[in-house]
């Protein structure tokens, strides 16, 4: 078991799911004959992934989890919250699930670098310890803004600040999720190295039922993580995890 607590010190994981909510995963253009869209797909996961979090009583305990959606900008759906914590928030985040055009990388690294800092603050002022962050990072397509390609040299650097600015054992280790157009090359830049993270792309299937394989992953992940006190990575169904 996972949790540690000495002399009123408790010890937390905290966990990021964060989400492309662009349009191709919203617009049914881009989905003929699909019952449901990926982004259907979420609004009906996220509920569910935290309902089922918070029946296991280790995870419950120990786990804080965050909700990140981007597209054209970053939006923080669910402050990182402990599961345990009596929080309407929890459970009416789908309301705050908006759909987008874009799909930002720069805005969203940046936000994610500015949060985890500024949440890893917080846990240790309120005199606890934490467990090395993870980030699961899920996307359909690669870097655009007004239709134009989001240039390397600009997300690139915002990705790797949350190596660099961040000590390194307090690195959150990146998993990171490509479906639909995303690129085997992003999504390998967008894993992180130092925690070594994991990167995984669709080999197969409807994005939304990958959606749901992915969140299936992403459930079992934190359960066996918060267990093991690190983390634990199970590749989704019709995924392949990407040597690089």
């Amino acid at each position: 078991m996972a949790q540690l607590e000495v002399q009123g010190v408790k010890k937390v994981f905290p966990f990021y799911v964060v989400c492309d909510v662009s349009r191709s995963m919203w617009d049914e253009s881009f989905h003929p004959g699909r019952p449901i869209t990926p982004f259907m797909q979420v609004e009906m996961s996220i509920p569910a992934l935290i309902d089922t979090l918070e029946q296991d009583p280790v995870t419950y305990d120990t786990a804080h989890i965050a909700i990140v959606t981007f597209g054209d900008k970053p939006e923080i759906a669910l402050p990182l919250t402990a599961l345990n914590e009596p929080d309407p928030r929890k459970q009416s985040v789908i309301k705050a699930l908006t759909k987008q055009y874009a799909t930002n990388y720069s805005a969203v690294f940046e936000l994610l670098l500015y949060q985890v800092l500024r949440d890893l603050e917080d846990i240790t002022t309120a005199g606890n310890r934490y467990y090395r962050p993870v980030i699961y990072f899920i996307t359909d397509g690669n870097p655009q803004v007004n239709g134009i390609v989001q240039p390397l040299e600009e997300w690139l650097p915002k990705r790797e600040m949350l190596s660099t600015w961040i000590p390194p054992e307090s690195r959150p280790t990146i998993i990171a999720l490509g479906l639909g157009d995303a690129s085997p090359e992003n999504i390998c830049r967008i894993r992180s190295e130092q925690p070594k993270g994991v990167a995984c792309i669709a080999k197969g299937g409807t994005a939304d039922e990958l959606l749901k394989e992915i969140i299936n992953s992403v459930v079992s992940s934190i359960g066996s993580s918060v267990r093991m006190g690190e983390i634990q990575f199970r590749v989704p169904r019709d995924m392949q995890r990407l040597d690089c």
